[in-house]
């Protein structure tokens, strides 16, 4: 019976990746954060940091000397925000460059006539040899 229980007790943590995934799929779209450990923050202050001002935080774990978490993508820039302001080191979140590009392309795509179909051009090469008789 010892035995049981301590091989029970002795297998790999899957509860908590299990809770996390599930998580995941119920707040999604979601983005993750990662914070080296050997800091002063820990995940109890990180998540009081972030909870304090009403981020959601989910997945809280320690992976090979990282914490590692969760939050709403649409709370990923004020998550950002605060992890700088309390001069959290962080990776991972939101990639500013790409989201500006993004933004950018759109805006240039707003600006650009729009372009000729496939009937465009054969209404034109009919128009053209009618033009030519």
């Amino acid at each position: 019976m010892l035995d049981t229980l301590l091989e029970i007790a002795a297998t790999p943590d899957w509860i908590s990746p299990t809770l996390a995934l599930v998580q995941t799929f119920l707040n999604r779209p979601s983005v993750g954060f990662n914070v080296p450990a050997g800091t002063e923050w820990s995940t109890y202050t990180i998540e009081d940091l972030l909870t304090g001002v009403g981020i959601k935080v989910w997945g809280l774990t320690l992976v090979n000397d990282t914490i590692i978490f969760r939050v709403r993508q649409a709370q990923a820039r004020y998550t950002h925000y605060m992890l700088e302001r309390a001069g959290v080191p962080y990776y991972g979140g939101l990639n500013e460059a790409s989201s500006s590009r993004e933004l950018q392309s759109k805006a240039v795509n707003k600006t650009q006539a729009p372009t000729r179909g496939l009937l465009d051009h054969c209404l034109d090469s009919i128009n053209n040899f009618t033009n030519n008789l």
